[in-house]
């Protein structure tokens, strides 16, 4: 059985009688449905346009009768009024719990969800990480986070605790946000909290990884080319195909990429007219690996004796901090400050013992730069405690388990150990 941390505002004894009342009031709360928080869709102005968002309560002019608040962010579906509800029929199941807490659940569009002109909206996987939204504002997604914090701040003035709580996606978007999340003019008795339930994939503090990263390189296609560095390199060498390089570094916009991977293995990228123009999406591409007129093109097409070719990216933004602040947009801490912010900051990973699977969808990023970290989420998710601790054994990052369940947000919510971090602790 997995080992859990003890969370120092409950004890094992307070767990044992919630889980007790827990199943008895849990099938009163089974009978609340989505349809009831249709109501609570709205928008709110930030970045020069609107985000949707769901709330029990308005954000302006606010309320004196909330003391907590809990932001939940979605996860790769962007069904932002699922968790939403999943976090409001959490607050139903123990009398009393929850009653006081505002809860507020924004919804990151992309361009597949039609926002309205007058609505921000990022790419599908920038979200995430606090990328800039694509509707000419370029506005961080880490920002609407910074809005929302400030605002409960000035009109919730009962509010000492806000838990910023994810799932998935929504627990990567968390995790990040817990490093470079800016220093932000709140009121000093509002403590933050940040749950992190399930991510696929953490921003370690460091280069050290509990799994090789040359386990991400292919040696058969390296073999073949002739001048290869002998000090290593920083690019990624894959299989022919469409997964050959890591997950979400495939396409590259600008051809001095393919320069400075030709340069890495000791050729000139020299440009054809075959090669896609600058601006458009393609790939850098090795041709004629094994005989000795090797080059690198930029294209979207490959052929038998090509190798995809990718930088080498696991210690940097995402899943690093190694070229922070360069690596995004949307802070300008030093590597420094992230590595103090994730030390210091109160961070809970709830994690599902079950939450194991490779293959069974929604699938974890399987990328290399993913895999130095563990082979799944649950793997990933003790490891990242153990390298923070390893990094400053005063890091305030604890686990708690939900045993055998899976990849499922509501579950996980709605687990004892769920609303504990969520309405309690």
């Amino acid at each position: 059985t997995p080992p859990q941390s003890t969370i120092p505002s409950f004890t094992p004894t307070n767990l044992n009688m919630i889980m007790v009342r827990f199943f008895l009031r849990m099938a009163v709360a089974l009978f609340i449905t989505s349809a009831a928080y249709l109501c609570d869709a709205a928008r709110f102005s930030v970045g020069g346009k609107k985000v949707e968002y769901f709330r029990n309560v308005a954000l302006s002019p606010g309320s004196t009768e909330y003391d907590r608040a809990v932001i939940v962010i979605h996860g790769f579906g962007r069904d932002a009024s699922d968790y939403y509800d999943s976090v409001r029929e959490a607050q139903t199941v123990f009398p009393g719990v929850g009653d006081t807490t505002l809860v507020l659940a924004p919804r990151f569009q992309t361009i597949d969800d039609g926002p309205e002109d007058d609505e921000l909206y990022w790419s599908v996987g920038g979200w995430i990480y606090g990328r800039e939204s694509l509707d000419g504002q370029a506005f961080s997604s880490f920002a609407v986070a910074d809005d929302l914090l400030e605002r409960i701040s000035s009109n919730f003035p009962k509010v000492t605790e806000i838990v910023l709580a994810g799932h998935g996606a929504g627990a990567q978007f968390i995790q990040r946000y817990s490093g470079v999340g800016a220093v932000l003019d709140i009121r000093c008795d509002i403590k933050v909290r940040y749950v992190v339930s399930n991510p696929g994939s953490y921003m370690f503090p460091t280069p050290t990884r509990p799994r090789d990263i040359f386990d991400c390189d292919s040696s058969n296609i390296v073999d073949h080319i002739p001048n290869i560095p002998t000090n290593g390199t920083e690019y990624t060498f894959g299989h022919t195909g469409v997964d050959a390089c890591p997950l979400g570094n495939t396409n590259i916009t600008d051809p001095v990429t393919c320069a400075d991977a030709a340069a890495s293995v000791g050729i000139v990228y020299d440009p054809r007219t075959t090669d896609l123009e600058n601006g458009e999406t393609g790939l850098c591409v090795i041709k004629n690996v094994g005989n000795t007129n090797l080059r690198i093109t930029m294209t979207s097409n490959h052929g038998s004796s090509a190798a995809w070719m990718c930088e080498r990216l696991y210690d940097k933004y995402r899943y690093g901090v190694s070229d922070l602040p360069n690596g995004l947009n949307y802070t300008s801490l030093s590597i420094a400050e992230v590595q103090t912010n994730l030390v210091n900051r109160d961070v809970f990973l709830l994690l599902g013992t079950g939450d194991i699977s490779r293959d069974v969808s929604p699938k974890p990023d399987r990328s290399c730069e993913a895999d130095t970290q563990g082979l799944n989420r649950y793997e990933r998710g003790r490891n990242y405690r153990d390298g923070i601790k390893a990094f400053d054994c005063s890091a305030r990052t604890t686990i708690t388990t939900v045993v055998g369940v899976g990849h499922d947000h509501h579950e996980m919510f709605m687990s004892p150990q769920g609303i504990m971090l969520l309405f309690i602790g």
